[in-house]
């Protein structure tokens, strides 16, 4: 399957009427850190999409702050489908159509979305995957609720000791 790309993410946000922003960038955003680096701020300033399979082929996308992990345990609590495994970079592409690294935390064909409440409590808008290397999403908290229909807020990172 060839990836879905910023393009496609630009469709689908015109189509469901978001504010949300696209931005393009000349290096590259694949990671949290390379992210920070092109916006000129702090990583704590991105969040991530984690992608993840249960047995029987069903999607998790965690979304959670650029800095946090995913408690894989955590995640298998809440959306209650049994045991997970962190997607590979060929599963994240099969299931979602984005490539990692670009995997927005909409549009990614997820049967569940668990958000962090971190991620929720935010005031400001978030960065995320923007379909691509190249590419990063603007969005609020309150957009990504809104564009996930049915997800669940829970705190899915690991603790920090």
């Amino acid at each position: 399957m060839a990836p879905k790309g910023a393009e496609e993410l630009g469709r689908f946000l015109s189509e469901n009427g978001s504010p949300a922003q696209l931005l393009g960038f000349s290096g590259s955003v694949h990671s949290v850190e390379g992210a920070a680096r092109e916006l000129g701020t702090d990583p704590n300033a991105a969040i991530k999409t984690l992608i993840f399979v249960s047995e029987d082929k069903r999607i998790v996308a965690a979304i959670v702050e650029g800095i946090a992990k995913g408690d894989r345990r955590k995640i298998e609590a809440v959306a209650g489908i049994g045991k997970l495994h962190f997607a590979s970079p060929e599963e994240a592409l099969q299931y979602t159509g984005y490539a990692v690294g670009g995997t927005p935390p909409v549009d990614n064909s997820a049967s569940i979305t668990i958000i962090d409440p971190a991620v929720m409590a935010r005031t400001v808008d978030s960065y995320g995957g923007g379909g691509d290397d190249r590419h990063l999403l603007k969005i609020s908290s309150r957009e990504i609720l809104r564009m996930n229909p049915g997800a669940l807020i829970a705190d899915v990172s690991k603790d920090i000791p």
